[in-house]
Formats: C-alpha cells, sequence, structure tokens
C-alpha cells in the first residue's frame, strides 16, 4: 500500500511475474445523456443555413410573397425544414445549440399571442356576454371575436411559421463566424435585387417581372409590387453595409492587405448599388428609414469597434459625399417628390383618424387579426373618399392595434424589444459585434418606416427582418460557438 494523503491510501500497481508493472486500461465509461456528433451538427446546421439564404433569395421574387398562397408555400417548406431538423436531432440524440429555455420570455409572449389568434377564430358567441362581443358602429354581436376568421387563421400560420424561422436561424447563428457570413449574404442578396431593380427601370422598360406596370411607373420596384416595400428591402441593406464596412476600417491593421481591400470594395460596391435603387424608388420615407438605420449603425459601430477612432468619422464622410453622387444621379423622381408634394399625405391622415377611432371602439378585443381590409371598409367616411380602397393601414402599429387590439397587439413590438436588449449585450463580443450593431440598426429601419407603411407586413421583409433579429439575438446569450482559426478574438469561450 502506498499513501496517497494524510489518512488515505492508495493501492500500489500490480507487479507481474517478470517484476515489471503491469499496465491498467481504464474501461470506458457507458454512454449516458445526449450523444453528441460535432462534424455532423456543424454540417447540419451549414445545410439549415443555405436552405434560410435561400429562402431569402426566393422569397422576394413573386411580388415579395404579398399573396396567400406564397404565405402556405413558405410556410410548408419552413414546417419541413423544422420538421426535418428535429428529426436529425432526435436520430443523433442531441439537443439544439439553443433551446428555447434560452428565449423564454419571448416565447412565453409569442405562445400567448397565438393563443388569442386562435381565440379570435371560435364560435364563442354564446359564452361571451353581447356587450363585449357587439360592434356599435356594425350594429352587429359577431359569433367570434374576429370579424374575419378566416383571414386571422393564416395570420395565425404566418405567426407560427415566424417562430420557427427565428428558431431555425438562432441555430445556425450559435456559429457566430456562419452568422457573419450569413450577414455578408444578406447584403449582397440584398444587392443583386437593387441591380434588378436598376436594370427593369432604365434597360427592359420600367417592367415588373417582364410585365408592364400598372402602378408605380418610372421608380425602381424590382420584384415587388409596391415601392415602399422594396425601398424597406433595400434600406436593410445599406444599413448592413454600413455595419460591415466600419468593421473591415476597424480591423484594418489586422487583416491581410488583399482581403481588406476586397471587402472594402465588395461591401462599397453594394452600398452604391443599394442606394442607387434606393433613391430610385421615390419613397421619401423608406430613404428616411435607410438613413436612419445606416447612421444608427454608424454611431453604434464607432462605439463598437475597437480602432475606429477618426476613421469613423472619414467613413461618415464618404458616405455622405457618395449619398449625394447617388441622389444626383438617381435621385431627381425623390427630389421631386420631396419639393413638389406636400409633406403629409391629408388622405392619410384622415384614414389614421377613422383607424383610432376604430381601435378606442374596440380596445382591448380588436377585429380578427388580419382583418383589416374586410373590417375598414365599415368605418370609412368623408373626409376620406369612398372611392378610395383602403386594404392597407399605412402604419404596422395602427394595424397591429386595430387587429388584436393595444394589449395583444403590442406583444409583436414587446418581443422586438426585448430581442434588440439580448442584440445589445452582444455588442461587447467582438465575435458578435458587427452582427449586434447591424441588427440594431435594422430594427431602427423597420421602426421608422412601419410609422406611415405596411413594409413590415409584406413577406419577404418579415423573413428578412426574422433573420436577422435572429442573428443578433443569437450573439448576446453568452453562449457562442466560435471556430478556431477564425482571428475574431472572442470574450467567451470556445464550445
Amino acid at each position: 500500500m502506498s499513501v496517497a494523503a494524510e489518512g488515505s491510501v492508495t493501492p500500489a500497481p500490480p507487479i507481474a511475474q517478470d517484476g515489471a508493472p503491469v499496465r491498467m486500461v481504464p474501461r470506458p465509461a457507458p454512454a449516458s445523456g445526449p450523444r453528441l456528433v460535432p462534424p455532423t451538427m456543424h454540417r447540419l446546421n451549414t445545410v439549415v443555413s443555405v436552405a434560410i439564404m435561400a429562402l431569402l433569395v426566393l422569397a422576394p421574387i413573386p411580388l415579395g410573397s404579398n399573396r396567400p398562397a406564397f404565405w402556405m408555400i413558405w410556410s410548408t417548406a419552413i414546417g419541413c425544414l423544422a420538421f426535418t431538423y428535429g428529426l436529425v436531432l432526435l436520430r443523433l440524440r442531441a439537443p439544439p445549440r439553443l433551446g428555447l429555455a434560452v428565449f423564454a420570455s419571448e416565447v412565453a409572449l409569442v405562445l400567448s399571442l397565438c393563443a388569442y389568434v386562435a381565440v379570435q377564430t371560435l364560435p364563442l358567441g354564446g359564452l361571451l356576454p353581447q356587450v363585449i362581443r357587439r360592434v356599435e358602429t356594425l350594429g352587429i354581436s359577431p359569433a367570434t371575436l374576429s370579424l374575419d376568421p378566416g383571414s386571422s387563421r393564416l395570420v395565425l400560420i404566418q405567426f407560427l411559421t415566424f417562430g420557427l424561422l427565428f428558431f431555425l436561424a438562432a441555430q445556425v447563428a450559435a456559429n457566430r463566424l456562419r452568422a457573419r457570413r450569413m450577414l455578408l449574404g444578406i447584403l449582397v442578396i440584398i444587392a443583386l435585387f437593387a441591380v434588378v431593380g436598376l436594370v427593369s427601370l432604365t434597360q427592359l422598360g420600367d417592367t415588373l417581372l417582364g410585365f408592364e406596370k400598372q402602378i408605380y411607373r418610372g421608380y425602381a420596384t424590382a420584384t415587388f409590387i409596391n415601392r415602399n416595400s422594396f425601398a424597406t428591402f433595400l434600406a436593410v441593406g445599406l444599413t448592413l453595409g454600413t455595419a460591415i464596412l466600419l468593421e473591415a476600417v476597424a480591423l484594418r491593421r489586422e487583416l491581410p492587405l488583399g482581403r481588406l481591400l476586397g471587402t472594402l470594395a465588395l461591401v462599397a460596391g453594394c452600398m452604391a448599388v443599394i442606394g442607387a435603387a434606393l433613391v430610385a424608388t421615390g419613397s421619401r420615407l423608406g430613404t428616411v428609414a435607410g438613413v436612419g438605420g445606416a447612421a444608427t449603425a454608424l454611431v453604434l459601430g464607432t462605439m463598437a469597434f475597437r480602432g475606429i477612432g477618426r476613421v469613423g468619422f472619414i467613413v461618415a464622410f464618404v458616405l455622405l459625399g457618395t449619398a449625394l453622387a447617388v441622389v444626383g444621379t438617381f435621385g431627381m423622381s425623390l427630389v421631386e417628390r420631396l419639393v413638389l408634394l406636400p409633406t403629409v399625405d391629408e388622405s392619410r391622415v384622415d384614414a389614421h383618424r377613422l383607424i383610432w377611432a376604430a381601435i378606442f371602439e374596440r380596445p382591448w378585443l380588436g377585429y380578427g387579426a388580419g382583418s383589416f381590409a374586410t373590417v375598414f371598409q365599415a368605418f370609412q367616411r368623408p373626409p376620406l373618399s369612398a372611392e378610395s380602397v383602403w386594404n392597407n393601414s399605412h402604419s404596422t402599429y395602427l394595424a397591429l392595434w386595430f387587429e388584436m387590439g393595444l394589449v395583444a397587439g403590442s406583444i409583436p413590438l414587446v418581443v422586438i424589444a426585448l430581442l434588440g436588449l439580448r442584440t445589445a449585450r452582444g455588442a461587447r463580443d467582438p465575435a458578435s459585434a458587427v452582427v449586434s450593431v447591424a441588427t440594431l440598426g435594422v430594427i431602427v429601419v423597420f421602426a421608422i418606416h412601419s410609422l406611415l407603411d405596411f413594409s413590415a407586413e409584406i413577406e419577404a421583409n418579415a423573413f428578412l427582418f426574422t433573420v436577422i433579429l435572429a442573428l443578433g439575438a443569437a450573439g448576446g446569450l453568452g453562449r457562442n460557438i466560435v471556430p478556431a482559426g477564425h482571428g475574431l478574438r472572442p470574450h467567451t469561450p470556445l464550445t
């Protein structure tokens, strides 16, 4: 026996007959718990990231997917992708990289919203007092809380689809190198659509998918039917480009010269094309939203990226000079609208007054998710022209409160705010800083343009926003995965 420590002994190693010690080989411990297969998980998440990027390429093509048929197609595709992803995880006996528990608050809010929308479609007429169900303006007491239960069911499917897409994007974004590459890929995708918009406007006879336009002639729309929706899409790209460009400048002393010049050329080229297409849309608020998002990324990037210093101000002046040159070349239609048209659209002001009146007639219940186009016609009265058809509220905030009430309708806004806070925490990690800065800028883009437009309600834009939110929020959880050799100096440990 040999003494190991005071009060304890350990057995001496066994000795063979020839006097040599016998080598002890421990038995492997029995497998228990989930069986992780890192290479397989990496390949799986890479495939999922490619599928998500393909979705962002395809969704804008059919008129921004702003039709119920396309909603169903993409819901089916995303549902199948999520189902397959879950099956593979079960086969590997591996947990998701980011479980639902890490987004507990957001998940609880989204599920409560979905539950309320589902309740809106149920025939609860016999269970609720008439005073709750009655709509005085219409003089009816509907059997369901929603005055258009069919549209409400479609919206419920959309909400669930956005939730699945966010979950999938968050899984692949746990690898911060992959998240950064996806961010650059999204910038390139938006730039390609900007090229399509400019070419269709200037070289193909101002057409939409090869057909003659019925509306918005003389303005860039690419594959979107609405110039404002396209402007939001482009404003996102302008914001992403600003964040990526600033980080490249901040790392100018650490990156190889060839890589630095290549990154700067790619990002600057994308931003130039995107900026040209943005002003060619003639969307005043879309341009303001783009400038607001880019300015947010510029300010936050100057604070987040080490070594930016005075160069950040130089970049700002270069971007300003480029913007003025682009406006002078492609933006005369925008300038004309800014100078010649009134700042405030009186018909929209009148419509918003009527919408507010309708909201306060049923402030807690709403008229049913997705019901605005059907229900608002009953509230439409002078001074709003009876010949005008208002299928949208031209304010996403008002649409939410009109359809789901002030409480339930505010849930999406609260969820986005919580995800924004998570994203802001990720800005302290060099591996996540650029994604965080870009995501916060994109939130500003949608926050501004949603004040007086419905671009966030267009499916392609909603998908884009959902994926970028997931990329940003995944970096603020303290569970980042950063492959070796990335050169990002993360504060968080590798896992």
